[in-house]
């Protein structure tokens, strides 16, 4: 799903509901992808940004202007335009040097324009992908959906963004960013309960330029990869708002990113700094034993 796995765990009081709730969340999951994927060349938003006659659906019309919101509240750290900073770097990498800074300054004048316009017609400077604020919309569609349909508990878990509706906490281990492999000990284990939880980070992915290594995550402000968050993650009410949140503090600096979640009702993150430093906001649970 949306080129990452999906795990779906339900608590019922019947197998058959179970059944039920996960065959009702597969196939909102698939419906949402046909609408906001762009690995599918057919999914509308793909048709959308490629035929100016087409009007956007009211769900993907809210989404762009949800994902417009956030980018102006960010100031651009979250941009779902920045796979056009991608394919500068991945040029740079097969040319073996960095992206001149023209470039590099071209692709920002056309992020510093807006992801959506009310107007007809209208279409963005640059390629929207998403993934970033789609991913963890679907995974809440999906957690509602199969509570809607007789699930009395519900964990979705689409590429590392969660979400978790019930009565019950779930033990959920956020994923230590500089250990070498995926079933390593995890950083710390928290306790989820009706709540979404991303982490984005750039430990591992990332752009070898020369004898260079950068991460993958592109700053859209400065067009340049971040150096200093290695891993964010971020509690949040819903997913797709821990899954924006996550991207930006990315982004930001660590002492940003804490500020910012202080101020946001029902925010809380953990980030892990370059030099190894483990930072909690407020909020952020110190963990369960592991």
């Amino acid at each position: 799903m949306l080129g990452t796995s999906l795990e779906l765990q339900v608590l019922a009081s019947s197998r058959a509901d179970a059944r039920r709730a996960v065959q009702a969340a597969l196939a909102e999951i698939d419906r949402l992808e046909r609408v906001f994927s762009r690995y599918d060349q057919e999914s509308e938003l793909n048709r959308w940004l490629n035929d100016a006659r087409l009007e956007p659906s009211a769900e993907l019309a809210d989404l762009l202007r949800r994902a417009e919101a956030w980018r102006t509240f960010t100031g651009n750290a979250f941009h779902p335009g920045s796979e056009a900073l991608t394919l500068l770097w991945r040029q740079a990498e097969r040319d073996g040097r960095l992206p001149s800074e023209s470039a590099v300054s071209r692709v920002l004048g056309h992020l510093h324009a807006p992801v959506w316009d009310e107007r007809p017609g209208w279409r963005p400077e640059v390629p929207l992908n998403l993934n970033a604020f789609a991913k963890g919309f679907i995974v809440d569609r999906a957690a509602q959906v199969a509570c809607d349909c007789g699930a009395a508990a519900v964990l979705v878990n689409l590429g590392g963004d969660l979400r978790h509706l019930g009565t019950t906490d779930v033990p959920v281990d956020v994923m230590n960013p500089f250990a070498p492999y995926d079933n390593a000990a995890p950083l710390v284990r928290v306790p989820l309960r009706q709540q979404g939880l991303a982490t984005s980070g750039g430990a591992f992915r990332g752009f070898k330029v020369g004898p260079d290594q950068f991460s993958h995550l592109l700053d859209p402000r400065t067009g340049y990869p971040v150096d200093q968050v290695v891993g964010a993650s971020v509690l949040a009410a819903t997913c797709a708002d821990a899954d924006v949140l996550a991207t930006a503090f990315s982004v930001f600096r660590p002492a940003e990113s804490l500020a910012l979640s202080a101020q946001l009702p029902g925010v809380s993150c953990l980030l892990v700094s370059q030099d190894g430093k483990v930072q909690r906001g407020p909020g952020f649970p110190n963990g369960l034993p592991l």
